[in-house]
C-alpha cells in the first residue's frame, strides 16, 4: 500500500463516513501527514491491500462498531477480516491435499511405534506399498510426477 492509497482512504472512506471527526484531519496538512504516516506503517506491517482496508472500513461503518469514530485498532481488526476473506477466495492459505500414500504411510509409522506384540500386522502389510513409495524418491516421482519436496512444500 502506498501513501496515496492511505490518503484516499482517509478522504473518501473515513471523512465521508465521519465528517466531523475526520474533518480537522482532512483540512490540516500537518495532521493529515501524521495520520497518513501512522496508518501507512500499520497497514504495511500487516500487509493489507487497499481493498482490504476499504472493505473493512465499509463493513465497520455498516456495523454496530460504526457509530463513533473508529480507532486504528478497530480499523485493523476489520481490515484483517477482509484480508482473510480475500486470501481464502484466492486460495492462498488453504491446506494442501494429503495423498492416500501419505495417509497410509502415517498409519504405518504409528503402528511401527507400538510394541511388537501390539502391532496390527494386517494394517502394516496394507501400508507397506505406500511406505515404499514415500521412502523411494524415484517411485514417488514416477507416481506423482514431482519430487516429494516440490509436491509437499509445507
Amino acid at each position: 500500500m502506498i501513501r496515496e492509497d492511505v490518503a484516499k482512504i482517509i478522504n473518501e472512506e473515513l471523512y465521508g463516513a465521519y465528517p466531523v471527526e475526520f474533518g480537522e484531519i482532512a483540512r490540516n496538512n500537518t495532521a493529515m501527514d501524521s495520520y497518513v504516516k501512522k496508518l501507512l506503517e500499520t497497514f504495511n506491517r500487516n500487509k493489507f491491500s487497499y481493498e482490504d482496508v476499504r472493505d473493512g472500513i465499509r463493513r465497520l461503518v455498516e456495523g454496530d462498531d460504526g457509530k463513533w469514530k473508529p480507532s486504528i485498532n478497530l480499523i485493523v481488526k476489520y481490515a484483517k477480516e477482509e484480508q482473510s476473506k480475500r486470501l481464502r477466495r484466492e486460495g492462498v492459505n488453504t491446506r494442501r491435499i494429503v495423498t492416500e500414500d501419505e495417509e497410509m504411510y502415517n498409519l504405518y509409522l504409528n503402528e511401527m511405534k507400538k510394541e511388537p506384540s501390539k502391532r496390527n500386522e494386517w494394517l502394516i502389510q496394507r501400508c507397506l506399498p505406500s511406505a515404499k513409495i514415500m521412502n523411494d524418491a524415484e517411485a514417488y516421482k514416477k507416481k506423482y510426477g514431482k519430487s516429494r519436496e516440490e509436491n509437499e512444500r509445507y
